[in-house]
């Protein structure tokens, strides 16, 4: 595997301790975390929560391991695409080659003033570039079909023996895959604590433009690329929108 960023890389993204007010995990989650940092070998600070969600949240340098250890990606590509320092954003893009030759590339944006899941500020350029290109590697990985959770479950029920098999990236499977993880940024999918899905608003959404239709995976070519079109679009002005606040804010 081929990456550019092979320097050590912090993401603040992970819900670390605020240094204002100390973060305390569930039991659950501080299972996870243990489990984690105990097969490979990561800090508690590299796997962090969001709320009460179960799914763990892991920095560059971790997401680049669990890549590595568990599943199969001949080639990823992580860069920094551009930095504005006047505004104080950074954007990197993050290229995935899986086997067969089929590709996908990603982009992700991190802006200084931006607050994070812990409470503080991205502080200075450094950190917004280090932030971008966590966020590029996460949402490439989550593009694939690569999800940690399963992927140490397979890894762990075949004792080491088997990889995750990461999902053929066709264009239907890749639009779904993007649809999922936009609907989750505009907060229209919430995973819960307790692992439920609500999808109520996503639904809702969905339904007034395509005629009661509620899920993705029964439209035909031209409505689901429809619907990722304006999800793009609402992502963009919704991100847009925070990004203006937290700026605002510091």
């Amino acid at each position: 595997m081929q990456t550019a960023t092979r320097k050590k890389t912090t993401m603040r993204s992970v819900n670390q301790p605020s240094r204002n007010q100390p973060r305390t995990y569930s039991r659950e989650q501080r299972a996870i975390q243990k489990e984690f940092c105990e097969v490979y070998g990561f800090k508690p600070e590299q796997v962090g929560f969001d709320g009460n969600s179960l799914d763990p949240i892991f920095d560059y340098d971790a997401l680049c391991l669990l890549s590595i250890r568990l599943c199969d990606i001949p080639d990823i590509f992580t860069e920094l695409a551009s930095v504005d320092r006047l505004q104080g954003l950074a954007q990197s893009r993050c290229s995935l080659t899986l086997p067969g030759g089929a590709m996908r590339r990603v982009f992700a944006t991190a802006l200084m003033g931006e607050a994070m899941p812990d409470g503080e500020p991205i502080r200075d350029i450094s950190q917004a570039i280090s932030v971008s290109r966590a966020r590029a590697l996460r949402v490439g990985l989550r593009a694939v079909g690569f999800d940690p959770i399963k992927a140490h479950q397979t890894f762990k029920d075949s004792k080491g023996s088997q990889k995750l098999q990461l999902l053929p990236v066709d264009r239907r499977t890749a639009e779904l895959a993007e649809i999922h993880m936009l609907a989750q940024a505009l907060d229209w999918i919430v995973v819960g604590g307790d692992g439920f899905v609500n999808k109520t608003e996503y639904q809702r959404m969905m339904a007034v433009y395509f005629n009661g239709e509620t899920s993705a995976k029964n439209m035909d070519d031209q409505h689901r690329s429809q619907w990722l079109t304006m999800l793009r679009s609402w992502a963009k002005a919704h991100d847009v929108a925070v990004r203006g606040r937290s700026a605002r804010a510091v």
